[in-house]
């Protein structure tokens, strides 16, 4: 998994988000990180969740839908 990260479609992936973020600032981009990939050059200044397994627990899950929800101005 560690080399996934430097993948061509990878990269493309991040460049589209970060333009589309840069266009639309309501856009909220949600990185997951599986298995320890090495994506520290890659994705420096982002904060992405660790997901360890194949399972999505209840704490990842609950961590994606947070972070995919604009929540400021909110109880």
């Amino acid at each position: 998994m560690i080399g996934n990260a430097k993948r061509g479609w990878v990269r493309q992936e991040y460049n589209s988000a970060m333009m589309r973020k840069a266009n639309n600032p309501d856009f909220r981009v949600v990185a997951l990180r599986v298995d320890g990939a090495n994506v520290d050059e890659f994705m420096r200044g982002i904060t992405w969740i660790d997901i360890q397994s194949k399972t999505l627990s209840v704490k990842n899950a609950t961590s994606i839908i947070k972070s995919s929800i604009q929540v400021e101005n909110r109880p």
